[in-house]
């Protein structure tokens, strides 16, 4: 009957959904990595205060230069001088500011109540925010789609109860755009106004591997 047509079609359609969704281990909605090509992490401030900005204040952010809120002359791009990022013993990118300079732009009184700050020098920063601009621009004016995400919160998980290798997926994303309006400046991060994504391809893993809904 009509009913049961109906409901052939709603599975189908959820198939064909489900077939779209990139659940593999290349997928960043998948398998969430940090550093160099990666994700980059926003150090200061914490995601509350982050998700207050964004999502619901809907103002912009600013990334400032390190250089104009301590002396990072400390930084040296020569040397491969490599610190640990956590327990999991993960090598960070060679050329970051260590804990101690991104502890003291905290407290510098240059910082606004908008700043964004990250573990990378001026031009380092420069270089990956520019990198991400091109890529989220080339996928919006090739394929339509954005690209260019903020991530609230990271589900760590394991393929299988051996596996000692830890996986991070991002939970919430709220589309963003960066912006330079000139050399001299540095770059807002802006929310584009539309509604908090959650992570299908996540979801989808859950269901079909884990039995999780």
């Amino acid at each position: 009957g009509k009913g049961n047509s109906r409901l052939d079609l709603s599975n189908r359609l959820d198939e064909w959904r489900r077939q779209l969704l990139d659940t593999s281990k290349r997928s960043r909605l998948v398998n969430c990595k940090f550093g160099r090509g990666g994700v980059l992490a926003i150090e200061h401030p914490d995601f509350r205060q982050i998700w207050e900005l964004l999502a619901v204040d809907e103002k912009s952010a600013e990334f400032p230069w390190p250089s104009e809120l301590i002396d990072v002359d400390g930084v040296d791009d020569t040397k491969e001088n490599l610190y640990q990022e956590s327990a999991e013993d993960r090598p960070r990118d060679p050329r970051l500011l260590t804990p101690t300079q991104i502890e003291e732009m905290k407290k510098s009184p240059h910082l606004a109540m908008n700043s964004l700050l990250t573990s990378l020098p001026d031009k380092q920063l420069d270089g990956r925010l520019k990198r991400l601009d091109i890529a989220a621009s080339t996928a919006l004016s090739e394929q339509g789609v954005n690209t260019l995400f903020v991530a609230f919160g990271f589900l760590q998980w394991f393929e299988s109860v051996d596996s000692e290798i830890p996986i991070l997926s991002p939970l919430v994303l709220l589309q963003v755009s960066l912006q330079k309006k000139s050399l001299d400046l540095g770059w807002t991060l802006a929310p584009m106004g539309g509604e908090l994504a959650s992570n299908h391809s996540l979801a989808e893993i859950l269901r079909s591997d884990f039995e999780i809904t």
